[in-house]
């Protein structure tokens, strides 16, 4: 059955792959998923409905915090802290200073006026006299009477706040303000919380989750709850749990019905917010999602069989294309395109394969034009070559002529000339050592010093260790040639040409440095780039004969630059790959002259 599956056609294998994993997964999802599906679904809307209670929750709290902070800012208050230290040191019969009531009560009716949830803010101080608040006409009597014994509590139980809820429709948070030194009470800040802004808060959230909600305290009193004509005092006898633990979660019975009870603890006090959600609402979700996921998996399954048929379709279709022009590309058919208009992967593909074409095409045609000029240049080295042998035999007799009637200058000159052309005609191959070159280019200038009267120098300051180094044959002579021939024009001071070579990093520079007249920055330019091909540099084997050769044998990220000066002189500088060459030929003495 597997080998019969290897021969099956690539949209075959495609299909059956595909429609078969689909099928697999549809299995799982209904083996796993769906009978697990349930419960999970159940447990999360357990987990929503407990978020909704903690929002709720952190909504409060984070409006006691807001109390605390503003009580927090009024208790470090410099004018009330003032006052209250003022009626400290006098004592019990301390009189109100009018101008920094006035101050206070104003300070008090912004803080109402920011936050209104406060119904009314009191500082209370030791007199019984003086008390300052944002309710105009306010009982200082009865405030003593209901919050007058915090001072002693405030000292006894070493509490920094005290909460009171439930009365006359408010809620009171009371911080005792204290004198440093020593340690004393001496005031209390009172904010009152509109009752009815608590139960507004709690009551839409029940009504929004469509659940049950209750606000009691440790001893069991009931501050709130919704349905409000409903009790809940047999519920809180059935579960006392949950007036002792800080956190509770559990399942039970609530008047007959299953329901999730939660309750939390408030940070205040010792209130307690208690919900009962129904469990009726989250089984009733769960059944209709499951019955949905149920049609949700068949539908996947008739689904993914056309989708199977189409995918395979739609991948194969251009793979074919692809082959078929592969096909056409090994029998030797450069000209092959194919025609893919999708642009996913495939249509990048196919433009991937039209430009791996093109360049291939591009690259077979360069290759051909360069095995062209390279049998070319080879041509014209041929051209210029004539029978060495008859060459040497003939300068070899000039040479001991004049040695024989003591013309000693055409001896060295013939000499020079003998040794130039068993290196330029001689020797196979292109390349040679840079210590063998430097030499060709002494029996050159040592040719010229006789034509030219002897009125230039050339020197060398060599690196030894480049000396061994391979570079091309006839390379440097062409660069001195044109110092000489165009470099010297019209020049007052004696000419000076210098070799230098050097290693930098994995690089063999060689440089050709003249005195000479220079070339402006535009004509420079035009060197670098090839335009000038004879006006100024050898028509044979010119500047750019060197570059294009440098090029073909070491790579296109080496070659020959320029840069000049007018006036100054002219640098050629040849860049080329480390190459180690012949290690037995002695090394050229540093700053050697040619004699």
């Amino acid at each position: 059955m597997q080998n019969k599956f290897r021969t099956f056609p690539v949209s075959s294998k495609l299909f059956l792959v595909t429609f078969g994993m689909t099928l697999i997964l549809i299995v799982v999802v209904w083996k796993t998923v769906y009978e697990n599906y349930a419960q999970v679904l159940k447990d999360n809307e357990i987990k929503y409905n407990l978020l909704a209670s903690d929002k709720t929750k952190s909504q409060f709290d984070f409006t006691i915090t807001l109390i605390q902070n503003t009580t927090a800012t009024l208790a470090a208050n410099a004018e009330i802290r003032e006052q209250l230290d003022r009626v400290y040191d006098i004592g019990l019969h301390a009189r109100e200073d009018l101008q920094a009531r006035k101050e206070i009560e104003l300070l008090l009716n912004s803080v109402l006026e920011m936050q209104s949830y406060i119904m009314d803010i009191h500082v209370i101080t030791l007199s019984e006299e003086v008390v300052f608040s944002s309710f105009p006409g306010v009982d200082v009597r009865g405030l003593y009477n209901t919050y007058g014994t915090y001072f002693k509590r405030a000292i006894e139980e070493d509490q920094s706040e005290f909460w009171l809820g439930g009365y006359d429709r408010t809620m009171s948070y009371i911080q005792p303000i204290y004198h440093l030194n020593p340690r004393a009470v001496m005031g209390l800040i009172v904010i009152n919380i509109n009752y009815d802004f608590v139960r507004e808060m709690f009551m839409a959230s029940a009504i929004q989750a469509n659940e049950r909600i209750l606000i009691v305290n440790s001893e069991g009193q009931i501050i709130f709850n919704f349905p409000h004509f409903t009790s809940y005092t047999p519920f809180l006898e059935l579960y006392p749990d949950i007036l002792v633990l800080d956190h509770l979660q559990m399942e039970g019975k609530v008047f007959g019905q299953d329901s999730i009870i939660v309750s939390e603890t408030i940070n205040m006090a010792d209130w307690k917010i208690i919900r009962l959600i129904d469990m009726e609402s989250i089984t009733a979700e769960t059944s209709r999602v499951s019955k949905l996921l149920r049609l949700v998996l068949v539908a996947s399954a008739v689904i993914s069989l056309f989708c199977s048929l189409a995918l395979s379709r739609l991948i194969t279709k251009p793979i074919r294309h692809l082959r078929d022009a592969c096909q056409r590309v090994e029998q030797g058919d450069l000209t092959t395109r194919v025609e893919i208009h999708s642009r996913d992967e495939m249509g990048n593909l196919g433009k991937t394969f039209n430009m791996m074409i093109v360049q291939l095409r591009e690259s077979f045609e360069k290759e051909i034009q360069d095995q062209q000029r390279k049998a070319e240049m080879q041509f014209q080295i041929l051209q210029a070559q004539i029978n060495p042998h008859f060459l040497y035999n003939t300068l070899d007799s000039i040479k001991w002529m004049a040695v024989m009637q003591n013309a000693n200058n055409i001896a060295e000159m013939s000499t020079a000339l003998i040794q130039l052309l068993k290196y330029n005609l001689a020797q196979p191959g292109a390349d040679t050592t840079l210590q063998d070159e430097v030499e060709s280019v002494k029996n050159y200038v040592r040719i010229q010093r006789f034509r030219y009267s002897d009125n230039f120098d050339l020197t060398t300051r060599l690196d030894p260790e480049t000396l061994r180094y391979k570079v091309l044959r006839f390379m440097l002579q062409p660069l001195v040639e044109n110092s000489i021939l165009h470099g010297f024009e019209n020049l007052d001071t004696r000419y000076q040409i210098s070799i230098a070579s050097f290693l930098s990093g994995d690089l063999l520079h060689i440089k050709v440095i003249d005195n000479g007249s220079g070339m402006n920055p535009e004509r420079t330019r035009q060197v670098n780039e090839g335009w000038d091909k004879g006006t100024r540099f050898n028509k044979n084997i010119g500047i750019q004969n060197i570059r294009e050769r440098i090029q073909l044998h070491f790579g296109k990220e080496y070659g020959l630059t320029y840069s000049s000066e007018p006036y100054v002189g002219t640098i050629a500088e040849l860049i080329l790959p480390i190459i180690p060459g012949d290690n037995d030929q002695p090394i050229q003495k540093e700053g050697e002259d040619v004699p």
